[in-house]
């Protein structure tokens, strides 16, 4: 017999994600919290935005 499943953290639409100190992706992912109650083509472009910029953060520490 299965147990109680885990309870998984919710995260309202409203809520503002935890900043990093990275001024530029701490804007970036407030954006892509908001952009979840608009168009899809605008949730896309918020996450491909954060993308970007993870991804630069990251090259950015095999270069350090």
């Amino acid at each position: 017999m299965a147990g109680p499943r885990p309870q998984q953290p919710q995260q309202s639409a409203r809520s503002e994600p935890a900043l990093t100190g990275d001024v530029e992706l701490d804007a970036a992912m407030v954006a892509l919290a908001r952009a979840q109650n608009l168009s899809f083509t605008e949730r896309i472009d918020s996450g491909e935005r954060v993308h970007r910029l993870l991804q630069g953060r990251l090259g950015d520490l095999g270069r350090a």
